[in-house]
């Protein structure tokens, strides 16, 4: 099991193992965020010019986003000039090239992955279970 999922097993293990009254603190900090994701809704509704998106919001937490954030600044400016100097009418128009680009990424992965397994005789992406009994994934390099 990767660290990930033993700290996810502990944490549980721990709440179940020893129980304790509520925590007031986390309870607090939920509802503001949660209405914090409100107001970003609201605002974005409302609001044609509002930059920020509640899912922007929920994303920012997420593991894989300090991979990608680039790529995430880099699209918002594309969509910025396209909107500045074309209006709605060209983003509309451009919105199918820009999902095509996402297709063809996620097509051209399957393409990747499907070849290497089937010359090797193993996927790349292997998910078994180890000495442990336990579940793990492990991504096996190939050359």
């Amino acid at each position: 099991m990767t660290f990930a999922g033993w700290e996810s097993f502990n944490t549980l293990q721990q709440q179940l193992s020893y129980p304790s009254g509520t925590n007031y603190r986390s309870v607090l900090l939920m509802v503001l965020g949660f209405s914090f994701t409100i107001m970003l809704m609201v605002m974005r509704m409302r609001f044609l010019w509002w930059p920020f998106h509640p899912a922007g919001y929920a994303l920012s937490i997420n593991f894989g986003t300090d991979y990608i954030w680039f790529c995430l600044v880099i699209g918002s400016l594309i969509k910025w000039v396209i909107l500045k100097h074309g209006g709605l009418k060209a983003h509309r128009k451009a919105v199918p090239f820009f999902h095509g680009l996402i297709l063809g990424e996620f097509v051209v992965g399957s393409f990747g992955v499907r070849s290497a397994s089937s010359s090797k005789g193993q996927p790349i992406l292997s998910f078994f279970l180890d000495k442990t009994n336990s579940f793990s994934y492990n991504i096996l390099h190939f050359m």
